[in-house]
């Protein structure tokens, strides 16, 4: 039997784009205060990632929802993430190809707008602070913790590469605190024939 919560997950992946908890609600009929608890519960479990409406009313941002990309949610795939971080760990060369990987893995992807949109695309549900972009969800968040001298320079692969040729810098911070890894942005500044790191605050 399918338990509401399968129904919800079901609907997310087979709909056209993302939903919002009312849409949710509506289409599964139950009341919008129980959609809202069942999606954060998937949010929780990383099978479903959310992110605000940008064309959503002034004030509170609607938030709406949609499948998480990756592995999480996919035990197959997960235990085959893992056990290739897991080959590479301990490796002397292990971080620099794991980084390499990333970089050749972010060239493949289909052509995005800036570094959030491509980590949007990803699932990592970005979201703007001051200082950078926190990643509120991760793909690969059973395989980083695991091995996040593997999985972590992954990502920071595909982080180099969107950057490659701008004047962004970003630095990696996993697991830098409960709402998850962040990337710490600066810019580099052309004064005088000479390049000067400036952090954005």
């Amino acid at each position: 039997m399918t338990t509401t919560r399968e129904a919800i997950a079901r609907l997310l992946a087979e709909a056209g784009g993302p939903m919002d908890a009312a849409a949710v609600a509506e289409a599964t009929g139950i009341h919008v205060t129980t959609a809202r608890f069942h999606l954060d519960q998937l949010v929780a479990g990383g099978s479903v990632m959310r992110a605000p409406d940008p064309e959503g009313a002034v004030g509170r941002p609607r938030v709406r929802y949609s499948p998480a990309a990756g592995v999480r949610g996919d035990p197959a795939r997960a235990a085959m993430v893992t056990a290739l971080a897991d080959a590479l760990d301990g490796a002397p060369d292990g971080a620099a190809r794991a980084r390499a990987a990333g970089r050749a893995w972010a060239s493949g992807l289909p052509e995005a707008t800036g570094l959030p949109a491509v980590l949007e695309r990803l699932g990592f549900a970005p979201a703007h602070e001051d200082a950078g972009i926190r990643l509120r969800a991760c793909p690969f968040a059973d395989a980083a913790r695991a091995h996040p001298g593997i999985v972590c320079e992954v990502h920071r692969g595909i982080i180099d590469r969107v950057l490659e040729g701008s004047t962004a810098r970003a630095e990696l911070v996993p697991f830098a605190g409960p709402e998850g890894c962040f990337v710490a942005l600066s810019h580099v500044e052309e004064a005088s024939g000479d390049k000067v790191a400036s952090r954005r605050r």
